[in-house]
C-alpha cells in the first residue's frame, strides 16, 4: 500500500544506492512505505540532480545496477518499496551523450537522428561565449582524434572535413549561447535537448534498463507530444504512475495517471494558513514600502510575452512557421497571443484564449503541429510566471510557489474541504520538493506575517532606517521576507546562502539584472545591504527579537501542514531532511546534502515541545502509524470556527489550528488523542495548546 514517500536526491558524492539501503532502518522507524528516488540513469559527470541524462543505463557513479538491486532487496526486507523518477522529455547536451554525438557526426543519416527533436539539415549548438566571429580563433581541429575543439568541448567531425570552416559548413553550426539552438529545449535551458519519446523505438530505448519497481514519477509530462499514450504505456509496466503535472487553482488532472506529485495540495494547504481577511492590510504594507502598485494580470502577460519572443523565440518561431505553412497563412501573432493569454501550463480539453479560432483550426487540420505547440506552452508559463513574476510580485512570498495561486490570498475551510473530498488516495501530498521556491518551514513563517501586517510593516520600516540600503525597495522587501523566513542564526555560512539567493532571485526577476547580462554594479549594492545587515548589531538584535514569536507560530503552522499531509486523502510525501525543522530557500539551497547520520540519531527519541527538532518527526511517526487505517475512508468535513480545520476519516477526527489568533473552538467530540495519548471529552481552544489534535474512537459529533 502506498501510504508515504521519502524523496532522496541521489548524487555522485552520495547518497548512492548503497547509502539508501543503509537508511532502511531509519525510514522504517519513520513509517515510510516507499523511497522516492531522483533520476538514476547515467547523468553528466558531476550532476547534482540527475535530470541531465546522457544514457539510459543505471548510473555507475551511483552504484550501478548491482547497487540498485542490493538497495531494493534491502528495502524490501524492511517492507519499503521504490518509486523511481524518470525523465522522458529531454537529455543532456554533452559530449558524454553518445547518441547526440552520433547525430552531430552523421546528421540526418544517424540512426539516432529521430531520437531528438530538432529541425533543419544540421544541428545548431549554442555553446559559444560570444558571437562566432569574436571567438572563432578559440576553435581548432584535433586531426588525430578527429574532433573539433572549443574550450572544454570536443565534438566529432563528420566525414570528409578537415578545417573549422568545413566542419561548421557541413556538420553542425555553433552559435552564441544567448541566441539559442535549432532544437526543442526543456524550457529554454540550452544544455537540455528535447527527446521524441512518442516514437516507440525511443520509448523502448528509455525503459529497457529501467528497474521494474513499484512506481514511477514522470518528469515534465506536459513536455511530451502525447502524454496520454505515454502514461498508458507506463501503466502497463508499473503499478503506480505519478506525473509531475502542475495544476492551477481549480484545474483537474485530465491525464490518465494515478495522480500528481502534489503541488496542488501544497498550495491549497499553504493558502489555508494565510489570513485572508488581512489581504488589504498586507497589500498596503507592500505598496507603501516599495512604492509599487502591481497590475498582476498585466505583469504576467508582459512577462510571458518576453519569454515567448526573446528567451524561447527559437521554439516559438519554429512552431509558428509550421502552423503558418499548415494553414496557408501567417498565424504567428495568433500563436503568440494565445500563449500569452493561456491561464494553464497546457491545454487538456476546451481551448481558451482563441478569439480568431486559429488554434481550433490548427488542432483540427494538423494535430501534429498542434501537439508541437502544446509541447512548448509549459515553458512560456513556467519561465514567464514561476521564474519571473514570482520574483517580482513580492506581496507575500510564501504564495509564490510552484503552481501557486498568485491572484488569491488565503482560502476558506469550504474551499479546502471541496478540494479534499474529491482527492484520490493515489496522488501525492507534497509540502516541500527539490523544486519548491522555499521549504515548508520557511513558507509557514512567512504565512504568519499575514496575521500581523501592522507589526510587520512597522518592523521593516525600522530595519530600513537602520540599514538605509541603496537598492530597489522591492529587493529590500524581498530580503526582509527571505531573512525572516529562513534565518536560524547570523552565521557566515547563512550569509553566503542568502546572498546567493538574492542574486538568483534578482536575475530571475529580470528587472535590475539578468543571467544573460548581469548588472554587477547593482548586484554589489544588494550584496552590501546583506553584509551591512549581518554586521549591524541593532539590526541583528531586532530581527532576532521579532523572530521569537514568528518562529514559534511558524513551527505551529508547519505542524498543522504535516498533519493535513498525512491525514488527508493521498500519499504523504516527505522531502529529504524536512522531517525536522528545515529552512531552505530555492535550489541549489534546497539540494544541499542531508546529514543522515544525524537523522539516524533521532531513532528511539521523541518530543512534543514545539521548539524541539524532534517535534516534527515525532508527529510524523505518530500519524504515519495510523495512515493505513484512514486510507480509503471517506473525507467528512466538520464545521469549526474560522482559524481551525476539522474533518473525520473512519474512526479518526483531526482538528488543527490554521491561524494563530483562532478562538472560540467548541466541538463535541471525544476519544483518545493519538498524539499525546490523553483522553479528551469535548474540544476547546485550551485543548489545542499543541496545534494538532487527532482523536480515535469518536463518541459523538
Amino acid at each position: 500500500m502506498f501510504t508515504s514517500t521519502y524523496r532522496i536526491q541521489m548524487r555522485e558524492d552520495g547518497p548512492g544506492f548503497l547509502d539508501v539501503a543503509d537508511l532502511g532502518d531509519y525510514l522504517s522507524w519513520l513509517g515510510i512505505s516507499h523511497v522516492y528516488l531522483s533520476p538514476s540513469f547515467r547523468a553528466r559527470k558531476g550532476s547534482t540532480h540527475g535530470y541531465d541524462v546522457v544514457d539510459y543505463v543505471i548510473s555507475e557513479a551511483l552504484g550501478g545496477m548491482e547497487g540498485y538491486q542490493k538497495m531494493t532487496k534491502s528495502l524490501q526486507e524492511r517492507g519499503i518499496g521504490v518509486i523511481q523518477d524518470v525523465v522522458p522529455n529531454h537529455m543532456a547536451v554533452s559530449t558524454e551523450n553518445w547518441r547526440l554525438m552520433d547525430v552531430l557526426k552523421n546528421g540526418r543519416g544517424s540512426q539516432w537522428s529521430s531520437t531528438f527533436d530538432w529541425w533543419g539539415d544540421k544541428m545548431t549548438l549554442p555553446i559559444l561565449e560570444d558571437e562566432l566571429d569574436k571567438v572563432k580563433h578559440l576553435i581548432s581541429i584535433d586531426q588525430e582524434r578527429r574532433e573539433l575543439v572549443y574550450r572544454d568541448w570536443r565534438l566529432p567531425l563528420c566525414d570528409d572535413v578537415n578545417t573549422v570552416d568545413e566542419t561548421l559548413e557541413k556538420c553542425y553550426s555553433l552559435t552564441w549561447w544567448i541566441k539559442g539552438p535549432s532544437y526543442r529545449r526543456f524550457f529554454y535551458v540550452n544544455c537540455l535537448i528535447g527527446v521524441n519519446v512518442e516514437k516507440d523505438e525511443v520509448f523502448q530505448d528509455q525503459v529497457r534498463n529501467l528497474p521494474r519497481v513499484e512506481g514511477v514519477r514522470i518528469d515534465h509530462i506536459d513536455g511530451l507530444l502525447d502524454p496520454f499514450n505515454y502514461v498508458e504505456k507506463m501503466k502497463r509496466i508499473f503499478p503506480l504512475v505519478l506525473v509531475e503535472k502542475i495544476l492551477t487553482f481549480g484545474e483537474e488532472l485530465k491525464i490518465p495517471a494515478h495522480g500528481t506529485t502534489g503541488y496542488d495540495f501544497l498550495n491549497y494547504v499553504n493558502h489555508l494558513l494565510i489570513d485572508e481577511e488581512n489581504e488589504g492590510e498586507v497589500e498596503k504594507v507592500y505598496e507603501e514600502f516599495t512604492g509599487r502598485h502591481d497590475d498582476l494580470e498585466t505583469m504576467i502577460r508582459e512577462s510571458k510575452r518576453k519569454v515567448i519572443r526573446e528567451y524561447m523565440r527559437n521554439e516559438f518561431s519554429h512552431v509558428a512557421g509550421l502552423a503558418s505553412r499548415s494553414l496557408g497563412r501567417d498565424v504567428s501573432e495568433e500563436i503568440y497571443s494565445f500563449t500569452e493569454c493561456l491561464p494553464v501550463y497546457r491545454v487538456y480539453g476546451e481551448i481558451p484564449c482563441d478569439p480568431t479560432g486559429v488554434i481550433h483550426e490548427l488542432k483540427e487540420r494538423d494535430p501534429w503541429v498542434y501537439g508541437k505547440l502544446q509541447q512548448i506552452l509549459p515553458g512560456a508559463f513556467a519561465k514567464g510566471i514561476e521564474d519571473t513574476v514570482f520574483y517580482r510580485f513580492m506581496r507575500l512570498m510564501s504564495v509564490n510557489e510552484v503552481g501557486g495561486f498568485l491572484s488569491k490570498f488565503g482560502i476558506s475551510q469550504e474551499e479546502f474541504h471541496s478540494f479534499m473530498k474529491s482527492r484520490p488516495e493515489t496522488t501525492m501530498n507534497a509540502t516541500s520538493t527539490h523544486d519548491t521556491k522555499m521549504s515548508e518551514d520557511v513558507r509557514a513563517r512567512i504565512d504568519y506575517l499575514s496575521e500581523i501586517p501592522n507589526e510587520w510593516g512597522s518592523r521593516i520600516k525600522y530595519w530600513r532606517d537602520l540599514l538605509r540600503p541603496n537598492v530597489d525597495p522591492v529587493d529590500e522587501y524581498r530580503f526582509y521576507q527571505a531573512l525572516v523566513g529562513s534565518l536560524e542564526d547570523f552565521t557566515p555560512e547563512y550569509e553566503e546562502r542568502i546572498t546567493s539567493y538574492m542574486i538568483k532571485a534578482m536575475r530571475e526577476s529580470k528587472e535590475r539584472t539578468t543571467w544573460e547580462k548581469p548588472n554587477v554594479g547593482y548586484e554589489e549594492k544588494v550584496i552590501s545591504m546583506v553584509k551591512d545587515a549581518f554586521h549591524n548589531r541593532s539590526f541583528r538584535s531586532d530581527v532576532t527579537s521579532f523572530l521569537t514569536d514568528v518562529d514559534l507560530k511558524g513551527k505551529e503552522k508547519s505542524l498543522t501542514m504535516v498533519s493535513l499531509k498525512v491525514m488527508s486523502p493521498g500519499i504523504a510525501d516527505f522531502y529529504q531532511g524536512t522531517e525536522v525543522w528545515n529552512y531552505s530557500l530555492v535550489d541549489p539551497d534546497n539540494r544541499r546534502k542531508v546529514d543522515f547520520s544525524k537523522m539516524k540519531q533521532m531513532m528511539g527519541k521523541e518530543s512534543l515541545d514545539v521548539t524541539d527538532p524532534l517535534t516534527k518527526v515525532t508527529l510524523i511517526r505518530k500519524l504515519l502509524k495510523i495512515k493505513r487505517e484512514v486510507m480509503g475512508k471517506p473525507y467528512e468535513p466538520m464545521k469549526v470556527e474560522r482559524g481551525y480545520i476539522a474533518f473525520k476519516r473512519g474512526n479518526y477526527v483531526l482538528i488543527a489550528r490554521t491561524l494563530s489568533k483562532a478562538r472560540g473552538l467548541s466541538l463535541k467530540v471525544s476519544g483518545t488523542d493519538v498524539i499525546k495519548g490523553q483522553e479528551v471529552q469535548g474540544v476547546t481552544d485550551d485543548d489545542l495548546s499543541f496545534p494538532v489534535l487527532v482523536l480515535k474512537s469518536l463518541a459523538s459529533s
